[in-house]
C-alpha cells in the first residue's frame, strides 16, 4: 500500500470520526451519558487506526468488512457489539478483536 493510499484511508477514518462527534455534540447531555459505550469505541479504534500500521491484507480486509472506508468505525462497532467478551481497553486487547473481525472476514461472515 502506497504512503497516499495510506493517508487517504486515514483521512476517510478521520471524517468519519468528525462526523459521528459533531452528532454526538449536538445531543442532550442525557443523550450522551447513555451512549458513553459508543462514544468510548469510536474513540478508542479511531486512536488505534489512525495511531497503527497494519499490512496491506489487513487493510483489505478492513475495507471487506465496511464495504468502503467511510463506515469502518461504524461497522466494526456493529461488529463489536456482536461479540461477546471482547475489549477494547488496551491496544493489544483491540488487535485481538480486530483479528477475530479479519477472521471473519475471510470466511464470509464480515
Amino acid at each position: 500500500m502506497t504512503e497516499k493510499q495510506l493517508k487517504k484511508i486515514r483521512q476517510q477514518i478521520e471524517v468519519e470520526f468528525f462526523n459521528f462527534k459533531t452528532l454526538q455534540l449536538t445531543k442532550t447531555r442525557e443523550e450522551i451519558f447513555n451512549n458513553y459505550y459508543e462514544i468510548r469505541f469510536y474513540n478508542e479504534m479511531f486512536d488505534y487506526l489512525t495511531d497503527v500500521e497494519m499490512s496491506d491484507e489487513e487493510y483489505s480486509l478492513l475495507r471487506s468488512v465496511a464495504g468502503n472506508y467511510q463506515s469502518v468505525l461504524r461497522k466494526l462497532y456493529e461488529q463489536f457489539m456482536d461479540m461477546e467478551e471482547v475489549s477494547i481497553e488496551s491496544y493489544s486487547e483491540i488487535r485481538i478483536f480486530l483479528n477475530s473481525v479479519f477472521e471473519r472476514a475471510k470466511r464470509g461472515r464480515g
